[in-house]
């Protein structure tokens, strides 16, 4: 990655919208409980400095491309992954 696009382009990224409703007119934000492990390390990673896996993206909106997935889901997801007894299929 040139240190051009880290430095003069933002990223394209495709952030979440948790207020999203789908086909089935499910409000996603009411998939899981208030107070669900996910919500607070949604939290705890949303206050850290992930400015190193957004630099990451190659794709801009000056230049196009595929938008990335939001690296604060990715990290949520792989965390909540990792919670012991909320294993899916454990």
């Amino acid at each position: 990655m040139s240190d051009e696009n880290t430095i003069s382009k933002q990223p394209l990224i495709r952030y979440v919208n948790r207020r999203q409703m789908s086909w089935r007119a499910v409000e996603v934000e009411r998939l899981i409980d208030e107070d669900h492990t996910a919500r607070a390390i949604w939290t705890l990673i949303g206050r850290m400095d992930l400015s190193r896996f957004y630099q990451g993206i190659e794709s801009s909106v000056e230049e196009g491309g595929r938008p990335a997935f939001d690296p604060q889901l990715l990290i949520s997801l792989w965390g909540v992954r990792l919670q012991p007894g909320d294993w899916i299929g454990a």
